[in-house]
This record gives C-alpha cells, sequence and structure tokens, in this order.
C-alpha cells in the first residue's frame, strides 16, 4: 500500500512529494505515529489487508494566551483505489474525528492537493471548508 500512496501523492503534487519510498524514513515516521500518546492511526481493513488509512495528530497549546487549546491535525488519507467510493474513506474519517471530540479537540484542519477533488467532496460533507491557502512560487524558473 506504501508505494502506491507515494505514487498517488507524487501525481497530485510532483514538486513537493518524492516519486522514492524512503523506506527507513517512512518506518520511523509511522512507529512514532503508532507510539505517540497524541496520535492515532486508524486502519481499514478487508480481513486482513489493509485498504486504506488515516493518521490524527492532537494538537495541544502551553501557552496561556492560546484562543484554540486544542485540535487535530489529520493527515496522510489514503485509500486503495479497489476500494474508492465504498465508504471507506468516510468511516476513516469519521472514526477520526470521533477520537479527536473524545480528547476535547475543539478544531480539526488538514491540508490536501488542489486537484484532489474526490478528496475535497469528501471533506466538505463533514464541514471543513477552506481557511487558509497556501501559494508556492518555484523559484528555479517555470510554473510551481
Amino acid at each position: 500500500m506504501d508505494a502506491l500512496a507515494v505514487r498517488t501523492e507524487h501525481a497530485l503534487l510532483p514538486d513537493l512529494a518524492n516519486a522514492r519510498i524512503d523506506r527507513r524514513a517512512a518506518r520511523r515516521h509511522w512507529s512514532r505515529q503508532v507510539f505517540a500518546p497524541n496520535a492515532r492511526v486508524f486502519v481499514a481493513r478487508d480481513g486482513r489487508r489493509a485498504v486504506g488509512m488515516i493518521g490524527a495528530d492532537l494538537k495541544i497549546a502551553r501557552h496561556r494566551y492560546a484562543v484554540l487549546r486544542r485540535h487535530t491535525y489529520l493527515h496522510s488519507l489514503f485509500v486503495l483505489p479497489a476500494y474508492r467510493g465504498s465508504g471507506v474513506a468516510r468511516r476513516l474519517v469519521g472514526q477520526a474525528l470521533a477520537w479527536s471530540r473524545r480528547r476535547g479537540a475543539t478544531l480539526a484542519a488538514l491540508e490536501m492537493a488542489v486537484p484532489n477533488r474526490a478528496a475535497r467532496r469528501l471533506y466538505g460533507t463533514f464541514g471543513f471548508v477552506p481557511r487558509e491557502m497556501r501559494l508556492t512560487l518555484r523559484l528555479g524558473g517555470g510554473p510551481a
């Protein structure tokens, strides 16, 4: 599943996503995610096969003037192509949001590639709305 996820991400964000998998870096990252007290990885399975996943990180502001004390950052949503459109992504996002609410988060945020219309529709059904925009500029010339 990881190779397919990397190819998909690279297709959506060719300038930002690496086309090759760094397996050691990925293993370190996901090991930290799995064992972090304020993070969860939700996995959808069909029998013994993993068919989708999403990560959720609970961010807790320690500053006394912080307006937003607890929020969740959702990331790494991926569903195998054969399972897309079957509700797997919806269930994963729902689980991540329910986990976040139980931990006192008052906001959920995520980033996504602009061309990914299916993801935009999915997130919109949960009430996500665009709030910020990331602009890029290719410094070597050419379009970003």
